[in-house]
């Protein structure tokens, strides 16, 4: 282009944002690589350089007043994105592996068929259950318990029923165990979690964490309709994965 002055004027183009494209690409990388657990690690590596390269060059656009704006902004998005959902599988699987909810892998690399639903098994107050990493044995049920307070009691037409249990890990690394992994079914088919009189309890049942071949015993107190005969404790391995463990009362 020429002026008046018969100067030559060339139109300046705008700057490759070469960060931008960077960010964008290490955060769809970063992206798809965040549903594999803890292999993810690779991909929160990436999807923190995607963040830093686009804020880098979200700075450089603004100052420099190129038109891709977009690039950097694809880029941090994305990356926060994958960072998220990799940190949340993580947490995810760790969860399942400390509360025992996935079961040991076969030889052949599938899993083992107890992994959700019932086993259809009728187990018994004081038979042993078997799970995959730890085992559960209710030692004993005592009907019509009393708290010994007027101020915690059931309500009227109902009692309380104590249950004592014992839980023992049989891996070689730590398991958590918490009392609203237990729920008591009535007769009507109506499950309930251990009421709050459990707490009052000297022996209670509380939230531990059980290192290799240790064992934790303690009693839960639970609601059910006064006089039913047909009480079952249900033990879900987790509230993640649909697989429960159910024993005659």
């Amino acid at each position: 282009m020429e002026n008046p002055n018969n100067e030559v004027m060339v139109e300046k183009k705008p700057s490759k944002n070469v960060l931008g494209i960077l960010s964008v690409i290490f955060a769809g990388v970063s992206l798809i690589g965040s549903w594999i657990p803890f292999l993810n690690v690779v991909a929160i590596i990436l999807g923190f350089a995607a963040i830093v390269m686009g804020v880098i060059s979200l700075v450089f656009v603004i100052t420099k007043k190129t038109t891709v704006l977009a690039l950097p902004i694809v880029g941090m998005s994305v990356g926060l994105i994958s960072l998220i959902l990799s940190f949340g599988v993580n947490a995810l699987f760790w969860n399942l592996i400390n509360n025992g909810s996935l079961d040991k892998i076969t030889q052949n690399g599938t899993v083992n068929n107890i992994v959700s639903g019932s086993d259809n098994k009728e187990y018994k107050v004081g038979e042993t259950v078997k799970l995959s990493n730890h085992e559960l044995t209710v030692i004993s049920v005592q009907r019509n318990f009393s708290t010994g307070n007027s101020y915690i009691a059931p309500a009227s037409g109902n009692e309380f029923v104590k249950v004592t249990v014992k839980l023992e890990n049989k891996t070689d690394g730590s398991i958590n165990v918490n009392p609203y992994d237990f729920k008591v079914q009535d007769g009507n088919g109506a499950a309930g979690s251990p009421k709050s009189a459990t707490f009052t309890l000297n022996d209670k049942f509380d939230t531990a964490q059980l290192a290799p071949n240790g064992s934790k015993t303690g009693s839960m107190v639970f609601e059910v309709p006064k006089g039913d005969k047909n009480l079952t404790l249900i033990y879900r391995l987790s509230s993640l994965v649909n697989k429960q463990i159910e024993i005659k009362l």
